[in-house]
């Protein structure tokens, strides 16, 4: 697993860098640093993770059912027609880029409401806004990567009727043979 991992960021440490969704992640982390408290209220943080879960939850289910019915849809003549052109590899990548990121929001959050509750049981009532951060981080990471491999999506849908338009004008040049 942690191959899988260490191949992802080896391949695409540039791409990470320049993308707007990891950059807007960052964003959300340095405006909660900066302006939260040094600490926060348990009671808040608790609130937030549980929203993050449930809005993480739907979107985890949804996107995985969309990545298993796109490989799946894909017959091997369209498969290679994508490939020829390198389009395939780089959407299977990016899909797997953003599954592993929004899993990793959504295990956050999963931990982190844990942990908080936790906290409160035990009459903790402030954690740090780092943890916070890091949440915002995650989540606008993830939210903004979903938004981009809905696009992939759609180009997927496009190379398709792409793919469909070359095979009628293969049939058709048969035909005239």
């Amino acid at each position: 697993m942690n191959n899988f991992f260490g191949r992802i960021l080896e391949k695409t440490k540039k791409q990470l860098i320049r993308n707007l969704d990891l950059l807007s992640g960052f964003a959300a982390l340095l405006l909660v640093i900066t302006f939260c408290p040094n600490s926060i209220s348990n009671d808040l943080a608790k609130e937030m993770y549980g929203i993050g879960v449930t809005i993480q939850s739907i979107i985890f289910s949804v996107y995985f059912a969309a990545l298993a019915i796109m490989i799946s849809s894909g017959d091997d003549k369209f498969i290679s027609f994508l490939e020829e052109r390198g389009r395939y590899t780089r959407l299977i990548q990016n899909f797997r880029i953003t599954l592993a990121i929004l899993l990793s929001a959504l295990v956050y959050s999963l931990v982190m409401y844990t942990v908080t509750a936790i906290f409160l049981s035990v009459n903790k009532l402030q954690q740090s806004e780092w943890f916070l951060g890091f949440f915002a981080f995650l989540s606008v990471y993830s939210l903004i990567a979903i938004f981009f491999a809905s696009d992939d999506v759609i180009n997927y849908a496009l190379y398709r009727s792409e793919f469909l338009e070359g095979e009628v004008e293969e049939g058709n040049n048969e035909q005239d043979v």
